[in-house]
């Protein structure tokens, strides 16, 4: 008697268990998207979590997640923008190669994936920002180097009068 009752409460639960599990895995483009952004928010109020490498790649997987399973969704591409430009935040911090080029890879994605999407412009401005970046710390080092290189010279030049 006492297993007659527990089994239709087992079953219950079971159901139960069955319709959350099928509810989580049903969640929209635009869910996943807003999980994906209070990650994002959370990391950047709290510079102790930009420093583990972790952190930052839990945020982007969950932004990976909104065009990985809704490829065709309108989020998509937002999703695929932020995760591009959490790899750039990331790139910023640990200096990875690696990181760079996911950022970059990503970001151009979107330009050849969502050709008529608003974050296909809004990736192309971040490219070109990169890029600028790039270009204008590739010269800064470039000047440091030829102003020591400059200073090394007069100061030969100084010991060589003194002689």
């Amino acid at each position: 008697m006492y297993h007659k009752s527990i089994c239709p409460i087992l079953i219950g639960l079971f159901l139960i268990l069955i319709l959350q599990v099928s509810a989580a895995s049903a969640l929209t483009a635009k869910h996943h998207y807003f999980n994906a952004e209070a990650c994002y928010y959370k990391l950047k109020k709290d510079k102790n979590r930009q420093r583990c490498r972790h952190n930052w790649l839990t945020c982007i997987k969950k932004f990976q997640i909104v065009y990985r399973k809704h490829p065709s969704d309108p989020w998509a591409p937002a999703g695929m923008y932020m995760a591009g430009k959490m790899f750039w935040g990331l790139y910023r911090n640990s200096y990875r190669k690696s990181d760079k080029e996911k950022a970059l890879n990503i970001l151009k994605q979107i330009t050849k994936l969502y050709p008529k999407s608003r974050y296909k412009q809004k990736a192309s401005n971040f490219l070109h920002t990169i890029k600028d970046k790039d270009e204008s710390a590739a010269y800064s080092r470039n000047n440091k180097r030829s102003g020591k290189t400059q200073q090394k010279v007069a100061r030969a030049k100084q010991q060589h009068k003194k002689k």
